[in-house]
């Protein structure tokens, strides 16, 4: 297709269009004068009619985005998704896109920084008014991401923040969206978070991957509800830390094959009420003062098979769930335990030893 062909599908005309993929072959090498042809023919291809909503760009072998992406012929999408884009070195600026609420950018190989340009000019010095979710995943050129150079409102309806992949990635902006209600980041080697403004409403943090840093502290969280850790064998930072986050209900670390014990911190978390520790094989213990989690209901522990006896249980008056496996030392404690005086562990309407309920 060259570019009179691409302006012959008339894109602007197609008002039944509400949602759009424009596939490319996959390619991984092209000349310039290649690469310039398909920029010549994506500007062709468009602007849509302003009643499409979803919005699927994949495999773009060509070098910067149409111009028409960031212009109001495209203000009411709804839905984007920019997937192995790998030549673009910029990002376009969908900032404009006052309807936008959900964008996915994946393998988009070349671009080292998001900033200004990807913000766009904003409407009355908003950006991306309407966005809910966002996602970067596999970037694997991103080094930086700036925020606006001006004191203009950023994503102000965000509610989800999730960053894939994205290995030479330093650091988030120094404001985040106080809108945000759930953090994803996964497999992120370099991150460090250094959120100067508070997150009120961030309620669930899921980190995957060999995490160093992720936190240099945990300002402007303390009304975090919910933190899993999974593969995050480099990370200490946070677990340091934990006793900041006053509002923390759930807890759930997997397979930290590094970690020996938990922080002592723990004991601070008065809402604290699920505590889930898997395949964490060098565990010693959990933490000095265990029992005085009087809010704890639920404690689920598996194949951490150096971890000590856990005492005073029966102080866990709360306690609705206990589950123990593979945990030879435990098991035998707490079966123990139950023979000698099973008045200990009658409030706890579930008992679960190595795959087997006793109560």
């Amino acid at each position: 297709m060259n570019e009179n062909e691409a302006r012959e599908e008339e894109l602007h005309e197609k008002s039944y269009l509400h949602s759009s993929s424009l596939h490319w072959e996959d390619k991984e090498t092209l000349g310039d004068d290649e690469m310039k042809r398909l920029d010549r023919v994506f500007q062709g291809l468009g602007p849509p009619h302003s009643n499409l909503k979803d919005l699927k760009i994949l495999n773009y072998a060509g070098s910067k985005f149409p111009t028409w992406l960031e212009d109001s012929a495209c203000s009411n999408l709804v839905k984007v998704e920019l997937r192995g884009c790998k030549k673009c070195e910029l990002l376009p600026g969908l900032g404009n896109l006052h309807s936008l609420e959900f964008l996915k950018i994946y393998a988009a190989d070349e671009v080292k920084v998001v900033d200004g340009e990807f913000y766009g000019d904003g409407n009355d010095m908003v950006y991306f008014p309407k966005m809910k979710q966002l996602c970067f995943d596999s970037m694997l050129s991103w080094e930086e991401w700036k925020s606006t150079e001006g004191h203009g409102d950023v994503m102000p309806s965000l509610r989800k923040l999730k960053i894939v992949r994205c290995h030479k990635l330093k650091g988030l902006p120094d404001r985040l969206p106080s809108t945000l209600k759930e953090v994803v980041i996964e497999q992120c080697d370099e991150i460090i978070w250094m959120t100067s403004n508070p997150l009120p409403l961030l309620e669930d943090l899921r980190l995957l991957g060999n995490g160093r840093g992720i936190f240099s502290n945990g300002r402007g969280l303390e009304e975090l509800q919910t933190i899993s850790i999974t593969h995050c064998y480099g990370l200490t930072s946070l677990l340091n830390g934990l006793g900041q986050f006053k509002a923390l209900r759930n807890l759930c670390i997997i397979q930290r094959t590094k970690l020996r014990s938990l922080t002592d911190g723990l004991v601070q978390l008065e809402a604290l009420r699920t505590v889930r520790v898997h395949d964490c094989t060098d565990m010693q213990s959990l933490f000095g003062g265990f029992e005085q989690l009087k809010a704890l209901r639920s404690l689920d522990i598996c194949d951490c098979p150096k971890l000590k006896p856990l005492s005073n249980l029966q102080h866990l008056t709360a306690l609705e769930e206990l589950k123990i496996a593979c945990c030879p030392v435990v098991t035998e404690q707490i079966e123990k335990d139950i023979e000698e005086d099973w008045r200990n562990f009658s409030h706890i309407t579930r008992i679960v030893i190595d795959f087997q309920r006793i109560q």
